[in-house]
């Protein structure tokens, strides 16, 4: 029964996948992307779900009831798997789909162009490309923001788009458990594997958020069971399944051809020699036929703007970035390997982290290659344990995997897990060969650490016959900071309640006044020295005090209120527009105070930015401002989007916002502005007449 219901959960993710894509690129066509069409698109969707289950008696009332307590009761789970899953239920997943509901989508990468293209889709209707000074809104894979178009469509809002990827989470549970069936584990070891694959800290911090790369893990990992069931059981659902996973994989994330490259040519040649040729061309022309409907409308549109049906080719006007490597070698691709790895080493502990560097540079210094060589590096390496969510090291599972291939290898038997390692590993080198390194390529890598968890599962289980439930414990206890300490959305105040239990107390108090300093004196004085005048309203600690000591201080300074700030770090009492600038925060004071500059009047905004960035996180902080109708659009672009179909439907706007006034002032004349609001970084204008004017250089 558990196997069913997870099989239904990851093919009906599939295959309604499948129908978002049919979905977006049929209306894109007719320019018809739009709450209408889609919400008729998936009425008629669910109508037919719907006549299915009734036909097949599946949504009588005490099929639905029977089939519920059945999956929930899980009579046959000993009492402490029961305990561990309904704590990991309520304690651990639930906390995540909290966030992902209620928390803002505040992504870097998604304000930058994840969600601002999706913007851009709505305003146009389709999904063609359209003038911006930031070109990696046309050209970076787009699947993962077709899903999350769906959401805006069918909703209006942004408030569920972060459950795109928390569902690829719940889908990628299933996965990597069904194979650990696949591969002779028992329920137990089946739920370890879970356990594994939810704890991996960059997993956590992706599973809320509107980045892409859980989407693309559950896309790989539905292929590589899907490569596994059809080498031993020939099906053409098996065959359709593996394909399609693979062209929507692909899709949402190139890597994942990196990945999957080795998984695909053993899949193929294995099943070339158990079921012969014709089948195996058969299987050959299903997967061209999924990749060419999957990739050419997006590679048609590339190529009519780019002349190249990737990306901007070097030298041309639209030119941004070059990931791939400029040079390959063995001792280059040794060099990217060991950075690669070197991402996933760090501690919370600035001598060990310092200490790895140099051991870093000494393998370098070994096989004759610069650590930073720029042929083979986007940026510069460094040991950096770092608690952001596109950052996160899987320091853990790093060692675990390690450990633990040590162990399958020592021993015989296993042919097939030991494979899989094989395949991972090739699959990484193809990777850490062809791409350059990027010091955020943690949540990149999750395709690996995904199969990591299947043999860690598999070691632990079959090889090293351990308990596993005291190890499904630890692997809970050390993932709570990442389940309710994102830095980005916190659920707790995890920074005010760190400090509170280890006593930690500040070297310097710091406060914003003189009356503050009168308040702080008369308890703080035998600890701090209010005397000393080397910096105004700051005020050192006298000596090291024992932990003791320390709680009394620390309960004085927070009974005046000096960490009320950190107390307030969570996602139930940040303001939301605040919360959009979580990773801009530099911009947000200045943007704050031009923001009720944008009266009731206002019909649309020009996006008139002289640097390429993208605006996502300033809409969302308009429309929050009770003007739910609001566009966004640039305005000032490069001239050879000039050409583009949507670069001539007209845009119509009544006021401005820019980071360049002069520049605004060249090109708009005094006459027809009605008023300007600046602050330090922003400035809006407001036109006295509506305007549907763009402006090239």
């Amino acid at each position: 029964m558990y196997t069913a219901s997870r099989l239904a959960l990851i093919q009906t993710l599939l295959i309604h996948a499948v129908l978002v894509l049919v979905y977006s690129e049929t209306c894109s066509a007719f320019n018809q992307l739009n709450t209408l069409t889609a919400t008729v698109y998936w009425i008629v969707i669910s109508g037919v779900w719907m006549g299915l289950g009734i036909r097949r008696m599946t949504f009588t009332d005490r099929n639905l009831y029977r089939q519920f307590t059945q999956i929930f009761t899980f009579r046959t789970f000993p009492t402490v798997y029961k305990l561990i899953f309904w704590i990991t239920i309520l304690f651990f997943i639930a906390p995540l789909g909290l966030l992902a509901v209620y928390s803002t989508p505040n992504n870097y990468d998604s304000n930058s162009y994840h969600i601002t293209r999706i913007l851009i889709w709505l305003l146009n209707q389709n999904l063609d490309h359209f003038p911006t000074t930031h070109v990696q809104q046309l050209y970076h894979n787009v699947f993962a923001e077709y899903l999350i178009l769906q959401v805006f469509l069918l909703t209006g809002t942004d408030q569920l788009i972060n459950v795109i990827q928390f569902g690829a989470m719940l889908g990628s549970l299933s996965v990597v458990s069904l194979v650990g069936k696949r591969l002779g584990m028992d329920y137990k070891g089946q739920f370890l594997i879970g356990i594994l694959l939810f704890t991996l800290p960059i997993g956590i911090f992706e599973s809320t958020t509107t980045q892409s790369d859980y989407v693309a893990c559950f896309l790989f990992l539905c292929f590589v069971y899907g490569g596994l069931q059809l080498i031993h059981a020939y099906t053409y659902k098996n065959g359709l399944l593996c394909c399609v996973a693979l062209a929507l994989g692909g899709f949402t994330k190139y890597p994942i051809f990196f990945f999957a490259c080795p998984f695909a040519l053993y899949f193929g040649l294995t099943f070339l020699i158990r079921q012969g040729f014709r089948p195996t061309a058969q299987l050959l022309i299903l997967a061209v036929v999924c990749m060419i409907l999957t990739f050419t409308p997006f590679f048609t549109r590339n190529y009519s703007l780019f002349h190249h049906v990737l990306s901007p080719p070097e030298g041309s006007a639209f030119f941004a970035e070059k990931i791939p490597c400029d040079r390959h070698s063995v001792a280059y691709t040794i060099s990217n390997v060991v950075k690669n790895a070197g991402l996933h080493v760090a501690l919370p502990y600035n001598h060990y982290n310092i200490f790895m560097d140099s051991v870093i540079q000494w393998i370098h210094k070994k096989i004759g290659v610069s650590v930073n060589e720029p042929a083979i590096s986007l940026n510069a390496y460094a040991t950096t344990f770092s608690v952001h969510e596109d950052m996160v090291p899987n320091t853990l599972h790093f060692i675990l995997l390690l450990i633990n291939v040590i162990f399958l290898f020592s021993q015989r038997g296993s042919k097939e897990v030991k494979m899989l390692v094989i395949l991972s590993v090739i699959g990484m080198m193809i990777f850490c060969t062809l791409l350059k390194f990027q010091s955020w390529s943690t949540r990149t890598h999750m395709p690996f650490f995904a199969v990591g968890t299947i043999v860690i599962g598999f070691v632990y289980q079959k090889i090293l016959k351990l308990r596993q439930s005291v190890f499904i414990v630890f692997l809970l206890l050390s993932c709570i900071p990442f389940v309710y300490g994102n830095s980005n959305k916190m659920l707790i105040p995890t920074r005010y309640f760190s400090k509170k239990i280890v006593a930690h107390i500040p070297k310097t108090v710091n406060v914003s006044s003189l009356k503050m300093k009168h308040q702080l004196e008369p308890s703080l004085g035998p600890y701090y020295d209010f005397n000393s005048t080397l910096v105004k309203y700051s005020y050192p600690i006298k000596d090291v005090y024992p932990y003791s000591e320390r709680v009394k201080i620390f309960s004085m300074l927070d009974d005046a209120g000096y960490f009320d700030l950190e107390k307030d770090e969570n996602v139930f009492c940040m303001d939301r527009t605040k919360a959009y600038f979580m990773n801009h925060m530099h911009e947000y004071e200045p943007f704050r105070q031009v923001l009720s500059a944008i009266g009731s009047d206002v019909k649309n905004v020009g996006f008139f930015f002289r640097e390429g960035v993208g605006f996502y996180h300033f809409w969302a902080s308009v429309v929050h401002q009770n003007h739910p109708k609001v566009h966004f659009n640039y305005i000032y672009y490069p001239a050879g989007f000039s050409s583009l179909p949507n670069a001539k439907r007209p845009f119509a706007y009544n006021y401005i916002l820019t980071d360049n006034l002069e520049l605004v002032k060249q090109h708009i004349p005094a006459s027809r502005i009605a008023s300007i609001h600046s602050s330090s970084r922003y400035h809006v204008i407001q036109l006295k007449t509506v305007s549907t004017e763009t402006y090239t250089y």
